[in-house]
């Protein structure tokens, strides 16, 4: 008959003690997840502007540090200014109101503001939100580096519910005076003046253009000279922008090399 085997008092002392310390053991304490949820952009009522963006490449200044604040900054931030495109530019915005956003690109590049289009019938428009205004005059020089035909224009007056005054001038030689109606449902454009001139450079060429919105007058400047001027009292106040548009060809890109706010003169 083989042996009992009798387990020592303490071993078993030791076991049970283990086997309370498990069983008294505290459950871990298990945090709550934060349920986010996605954040949804509202519907706009009618087309808004959306941030322009910035072209990023070497030596870009998103690598450049912001420079100390001087006059000249100060300056710059004035209603009636120069607008170089070299700085900040946060304060202008761009929307459609034809085409494609997903074939519309609009960026810096080397100091100037570019509206690159690569579908048709797009129209495009790049605002200065900073300020309104009621009599003003906007200057600018544009270089036409893609495809012909093709139209910029300058804008006053803008005010997102009651519309425009736009200044459309092709480089076919054709200009266009416009106001647009913003009260309508879908928005409409309503044809005030057009004719042609032959101060206007065709082609791929650099055309330098000036308007006026002064009182009820409105008035174009091609290269200098002074165009056309007519009369209308619809619109009283509002921001002003530049604009480019393709139609029937692509690519289509045109470059402002400086936007001049400034009060209109008695000319």
């Amino acid at each position: 008959m083989k042996p009992k085997r009798f387990i020592p008092i303490i071993l078993i002392s030791i076991l049970l003690s283990a086997c309370s310390s498990i069983l008294s053991t505290p459950e871990p304490t298990v945090l709550p997840v934060e349920s986010v949820q996605p954040t949804q952009k509202p519907e706009p009522t009618r087309q808004l502007p959306t941030i322009i963006p910035t072209a990023m490449s070497e030596g870009s200044i998103a690598d450049t540090p912001e420079p100390e604040p001087t006059e000249e900054v100060v300056l710059q931030n004035e209603s009636f200014r120069l607008e170089e495109f070299e700085n900040d530019i946060s304060g202008w915005s761009w929307f459609i109101t034809s085409g494609s956003e997903d074939k519309t690109q609009i960026y810096r590049d080397r100091g100037r503001v570019v509206f690159e289009l690569i579908d048709k019938d797009i129209y495009a428009y790049l605002m200065y939100d900073d300020y309104t205004y009621t009599d003003v005059k906007i200057s600018t020089s544009v270089e036409n580096r893609g495809k012909t035909p093709t139209s910029v224009s300058l804008i006053c007056r803008y005010e997102q519910n009651s519309g425009w005054y736009e200044f459309n001038i092709g480089s076919d030689g054709l200009y266009t005076i416009l106001r647009y109606d913003g009260t309508l449902a879908d928005g409409e454009y309503v044809f005030l003046v057009n004719g042609g001139s032959n101060q206007i450079r065709t082609g791929r060429e650099f055309n330098n253009y000036a308007v006026s919105c002064e009182g009820e007058t409105l008035t174009l400047w091609i290269n200098d000279i002074k165009t056309k001027t007519i009369d209308d009292s619809v619109l009283t106040e509002g921001k002003i922008g530049i604009s480019a548009s393709s139609y029937n060809v692509t690519p289509i890109i045109v470059e402002f090399d400086y936007v001049d706010i400034s009060l209109p003169e008695n000319e």
